[in-house]
């Protein structure tokens, strides 16, 4: 591991470590969604964040339509999304937005991509549940 990558490993760590702190105490400026820390940074190639990419499905009986998809827009305005099929709502995080996470109550995905743009001039792409 280069010395960047090393310096990212502990700073990323100890963001989780504050954040699950913060969570105990219920602050309001710091948390987790889905148990996951997001940190967004630039793909150490190509300088975009399609690295954050995901598409998480369900195959379990008891929730056979569960799962989220995790989307990355680097323009016109950088930033992330996070939709989850059960429930039918998402998470909305412009990169230095004033609110960072806005909830979205899109009832489908490309509802909610669409709410992005629109909001934060953010286009969200990635991948889409089959």
């Amino acid at each position: 591991m280069t010395n960047g990558e090393k310096e990212f490993s502990i700073v990323s760590d100890a963001m989780e470590a504050l954040c699950w702190e913060c969570v105990s105490r219920k602050e309001p400026t710091v948390g987790a969604i889905s148990g996951c820390v997001v940190r967004v940074v630039d793909a150490r190639i190509s300088g975009q964040l399609e690295y954050l990419q995901t598409v998480e499905a369900s195959h379990f009986p008891w929730e056979p339509s569960g799962g989220f998809i995790v989307m990355a827009s680097n323009e016109p305005e950088r930033g992330i999304g996070i939709y989850f099929r059960v429930g039918q709502r998402g998470f909305i995080l412009p990169v230095s937005g004033q609110p960072p996470c806005v909830a979205s109550t899109a009832a489908t995905l490309e509802a909610f991509v669409d709410e992005a743009l629109s909001m934060f001039g953010m286009k969200l792409t990635g991948g889409k549940w089959g």
